[in-house]
């Protein structure tokens, strides 16, 4: 017995008629591709509003951010939300007549600064697990006349920087760990080569080292904050707008990794300057070494603190990628030959633990 189905396909076949069934198929199929087409037309008008609206974006983060900048008093105290004895106690760090009694009269409302120090005096090297006699040090002044007026020299802008450093929160996770790895091992090679070189303070070069990302992190700040302000006065001006195609475009344009890199790229070292130009110090001269640095286009234009800095940087930056695997041991050899750096320096430096304080207390103990 033959069924149903088959003899109508074989009626349909020989009649040249197509089976109910594949034509029906073939009228979803192209009502999909249909469909389909539309949706991939819609998408790509949407994008490329989407890049119009981002790329005018854009346009005005530029503008703002620069006008921005020329606040520098807005910029310490509304973008970075420093306090304001902060610069002036790493000032007063290298004043000649820089004592403890004076360094904790104006260490005063910094209590991350206090809780830092306590932590480490009480850990080795300041701590010997072996001394039974060493009591724990549980206040700020015990700790600063254990620590000494050279190491804090030291400790006191590495805990400045951890606490200027942006939050690890999105859209930038991960900067600042990167940008703290960077600086510490940047800071801990400016020591080292002043050592080295014997004319230069390794405490200033150090603290060079340590500060020199505060561009980035005053652009990063500053990025997220004028982008919602940017973002918001575009809302309300696409509201009075005909159709809502740009606003909802609006709508998922998001912080950019890239631009803000890119930003920083091109003004980091001015922003820098501009910075430690309004700290006003008199005593550690980071303000002329950062402009310094800002103006030399070549490694030959440096001198002095800049021109370490610069070769520090090198170094750092080059041991970060070898260890991500994005830097040959041959891109270092080029690297450190424009940078001057020669074999016996570069030896000493691969003895450095780069994520550990070079301390006077280190030294006696070994």
């Amino acid at each position: 017995m033959i069924s149903l189905n088959f003899a109508r396909g074989q009626f349909n076949s020989e009649e040249g008629l197509v089976d109910d069934d594949e034509a029906i198929s073939r009228e979803l199929l192209a009502v999909e591709q249909k469909r389909r087409a539309e949706k991939a037309k819609l998408s790509a008008v949407q994008d490329k509003v989407r890049r119009d609206v981002e790329l005018r974006m854009q346009k005005r983060l530029y503008r703002e951010t620069a006008k921005r900048l020329e606040d520098q008093q807005f910029i310490r105290e509304r973008v970075l939300m420093l306090a304001e004895n902060t610069p002036a106690l790493l000032d007063l760090m290298f004043a000649p007549s820089a004592s403890s009694k004076r360094v904790e009269e104006l260490s005063q409302g910094l209590d991350w600064l206090h809780v830092g120090v306590v932590k480490i005096v009480n850990m080795p090297p300041f701590l010997d697990p072996n001394d039974p006699k060493r009591t724990k040090i549980n206040n700020y002044r015990g700790a600063l006349n254990f620590i000494g007026a050279e190491d804090i020299k030291v400790i006191a802008p590495a805990l400045t920087m951890q606490n200027w450093l942006p939050p690890a929160e999105p859209p930038f996770t991960l900067l600042r760990r990167k940008l703290w790895q960077h600086v510490m091992a940047t800071a801990v090679v400016c020591q080292r080569l002043a050592e080295l070189n014997g004319k230069l303070d390794p405490a200033i070069a150090f603290n060079t080292g340590m500060f020199h990302e505060m561009g980035k992190v005053t652009l990063a700040r500053l990025y997220l904050r004028v982008f919602e302000d940017v973002r918001q006065k575009m809302f309300e001006e696409l509201r009075s707008e005909k159709t809502s195609t740009r606003y909802n475009a609006l709508m998922h344009v998001e912080p950019d990794q890239q631009f803000l890199r890119d930003m920083m790229l091109k003004q980091e070292r001015v922003v820098t300057k501009l910075l430690f130009e309004g700290f006003e110090m008199r005593h550690l001269p980071l303000a002329q070494i950062y402009a310094d640095y800002a103006k030399a286009k070549t490694f030959e234009d440096t001198s002095g603190y800049s021109r370490l800095l610069w070769q520090a940087n090198t170094f750092s930056e080059f041991r970060m990628l070898h260890a991500a695997n994005l830097a040959s041991l041959d891109d270092g050899k080029r690297m450190f030959a424009a940078t001057r750096l020669n074999g016996k320096t570069i030896v000493e430096l691969r003895k450095l633990n780069l994520k550990k304080l070079i301390l006077t207390r280190n030294r006696e103990s070994e």
